[in-house]
């Protein structure tokens, strides 16, 4: 129906609309049931019309491209394809040690990095001018605390020797005024018979003394005697006399014996001297305690002295920092900067790696698209970039589960780039193999045997589906095929490509310089 013809059907419809309106008084009715017969014819036309432009659409879209130009027959053979993942590392050590630095400082010196060394081989000081300078510092105090030590030892035995002197005489004192009041109080028998017997000894001599004077007086006066003999024997009986005197009044001194006021100050005098023996053992003892407090802080200085001297001294000489295994030296990277010369360091902290060079992998990168197919266990060869004719073997024995960016894992200065890190253990142990030389690692992820495959270049890609040009009694046809495994050069076909068949491979074009 042409759109004249359904513009007639749609006059006659609203005419007979109103027709009906007229006639039966039902005008509401009548207009919405022409509005709903408008709206059928109209999507009648519509789904009359589409068809026809959607079949001219995909004749147009589906239209085989043309045949290649300039082309390579590829003739289809059985053969074992290896379908391959491609990526770039760098060599890295499997198993290294870690140096740490011995104190905190800054690098004096430090041995080139990919240095071979052996083991106790210096390879890095750490600069300790600052600790040779407090050891000196440590060294003169030393000598102070030292000759502080002897001045307080001296002192302790000078006044050790004071006190024991003090404690002496306070002992003395006291035997003395003990010994004072022994002698005091009521007289004792033994000294009141004693005192008695002196009294009558003076007493029978006094009377022996004055008999022999008046017998030589007498003498004297007939003229038998001396005057001299005379007088002798007078003085004897004076010197007597007076003995015997004496010794009465002691007897009767004796007899009443000490007073009370003697003995109360002679008791005194002992307390006094007992109680200046105590204070004076006391005083010993405090001091003594005292001056052993100040050796024993002397000494203790002495030795805080020494021990920091020692400690400075081992820093010292543990600034020199040794290779503890036989390897390759590594440095570590800091803000993605090698270790250098003046380089702050701290104690416990990384310093250096030791890598053993006999055991090497090869740490790389993969792109995601390339993950699914990339498993651990699968065989890789490796190429060095130093030396390319080298063909080493590994192992896949790695694969990250995320994905970072390329930048991190190899430290390029490419960034933004999301990929897999993979880790590839070298099979051979060769001289060749350095740390961080980069390698180029092919990685064998499947492998078909009596397998039929075509470059991929081959394949052309049409209206969603895989196509091949395949020449056919001298014509080139576009024929269907189902793919299969692919890597980056080949690709397997499933279905539709028979042995014999020769596939059309497009050349590339060379640019031509002007």
């Amino acid at each position: 129906m042409s759109a004249e013809e359904m513009s007639k059907e749609v006059d006659k419809s609203r005419v007979a609309s109103r027709q009906v309106k007229r006639h039966s008084g039902l005008t509401w009715d009548l207009w919405t049931t022409s509005r709903l017969t408008f709206a059928l014819v109209l999507a009648a036309f519509t789904l009359a019309t589409i068809p026809g432009a959607l079949l001219r659409a995909v004749d147009n879209t589906t239209a085989a491209p043309s045949p290649p130009d300039v082309y390579d027959e590829i003739t289809v053979k059985p053969r074992t394809v290896e379908l391959r993942t491609n990526a770039a590392g760098s060599i890295q050590p499997k198993n290294r040690t870690v140096v740490p630095a011995p104190i905190t400082g800054k690098v004096e010196w430090v041995i080139e990095e990919g240095s071979l060394v052996k083991k106790n081989t210096e390879v890095a000081r750490v600069d300790c001018t600052e600790r040779t300078e407090n050891l000196e510092q440590f060294k003169l105090e030393l000598s102070v605390v030292e000759a502080e030590l002897k001045r307080a030892k001296l002192e302790a035995q000078l006044v050790q020797e004071s006190l024991d002197f003090e404690v002496k005489k306070a002992v003395l004192q006291l035997e003395l005024a003990r010994l004072r009041r022994s002698v005091l109080g009521p007289p004792l028998q033994t000294d009141v018979e004693l005192s008695l017997l002196t009294v009558e000894q003076t007493k029978f001599a006094v009377d022996a003394a004055q008999r022999e004077y008046e017998r030589l007086k007498r003498l004297g006066e007939k003229g038998v005697e001396s005057g001299r003999k005379v007088a002798l024997a007078k003085l004897n009986h004076e010197r007597t006399r007076a003995d015997y005197l004496k010794a009465q009044a002691d007897h009767e001194l004796l007899l009443k014996g000490d007073p009370v006021e003697d003995i109360a100050v002679a008791d005194e005098e002992v307390k006094r001297a007992e109680v200046t023996l105590v204070l004076a053992k006391q005083r010993q003892k405090s001091q003594a305690a005292f001056q052993a407090t100040q050796v024993r802080v002397a000494e203790v200085a002495v030795e805080r002295t020494r021990v920091l001297m020692a400690l400075q001294q081992d820093r010292i000489d543990s600034s020199r920092v040794t290779a503890s295994v036989d390897g390759v030296v590594l440095y570590p990277r800091m803000w993605g900067m090698p270790l250098r010369e003046g380089d702050p360091v701290w104690q416990s902290n990384r310093l250096l790696d030791i890598a053993d060079p006999s055991v090497m992998s090869v740490e790389a990168v993969i792109n995601q698209v390339d993950w699914p197919r990339v498993k651990p266990g699968q065989k890789v060869e490796v190429r060095l970039v130093a030396y390319p004719g080298k063909l080493l073997h590994g192992t896949v024995v790695s694969v990250g589960k995320l994905a970072r960016d390329r930048s991190l894992i190899l430290r390029e200065d490419l960034a933004n780039v999301m990929s897999l890190h993979i880790v590839v253990d070298v099979e051979e142990r060769a001289s060749e193999l350095r740390p961080s030389y980069t390698a180029n690692i092919s990685i064998i992820t499947d492998r078909f045997d009596s397998a039929i495959a075509v470059p991929r270049g081959a394949v052309v890609r049409h209206a969603g589906r895989d196509f091949l040009w395949v020449k056919e009694d001298n014509a080139a046809v576009f024929r269907p095929v189902t793919l299969g495994s692919s890597d980056a050069t080949n690709v397997v076909v499933e279905k539709g490509l028979r042995l014999g068949d020769r596939v059309l491979l497009a050349r590339k074009k060379v640019s031509e310089s002007p």
